[in-house]
């Protein structure tokens, strides 16, 4: 949930869902995107309100990858309110490692890059091309998934 459908090639929203649903191919699991995405802006307020849709339109849905913690957070109050238990029911991830996910009952699994290393290679690169005329370059930051409590953990293999 969150971002965008149409969104623009190379903002957060749509590298971050492009990553998203490359997993899920790789993992031989189908995603419709009418269905199975819910857009929204990165705020908790607008992650409640597509949580609430997103889980009411699909009621079996066992789990939620938002595309923030802010809106990870709200989908969380949402399946709240809605009667679902996490991670028993629903389990959900965040991106971005903010520090109030250690803070949520349950805590938020989040994916989180480190900030330092982001700005010190964007002020490189920024610098670079102001005083060397040079290419912006496109570089992935390395990044880990904090376990938090929000994901149930199944030990069966995932068919394809």
């Amino acid at each position: 949930v969150g971002g965008s459908r149409n969104s623009e090639h190379g903002n957060i929203s749509s590298t971050r869902l492009a990553g998203a649903l490359d997993a899920l191919h790789r993992h031989g699991l189908g995603f419709d995107m009418d269905q199975d995405f819910e857009p929204g802006r990165y705020s908790a307020e607008d992650g409640y309100r597509a949580g609430t849709a997103i889980l009411k339109r699909k009621p079996d849905l066992t789990a939620v990858f938002a595309l923030s913690d802010t809106i990870a957070i709200g989908v969380m109050r949402a399946a709240k309110d809605l009667g679902k238990n996490i991670p028993e029911d629903l389990s959900i991830i965040g991106y971005d490692g903010i520090e109030y996910t250690r803070y949520c009952v349950p805590r938020l699994a989040t994916v989180r890059q480190s900030t330092s290393l982001l700005a010190q290679k964007s002020v490189e690169d920024l610098l670079l091309r102001m005083n060397y005329s040079r290419k912006a370059v496109h570089e992935t930051i390395p990044y880990e998934i904090v376990q938090g409590e929000s994901i149930k953990n199944i030990k069966k293999p995932i068919e394809k």
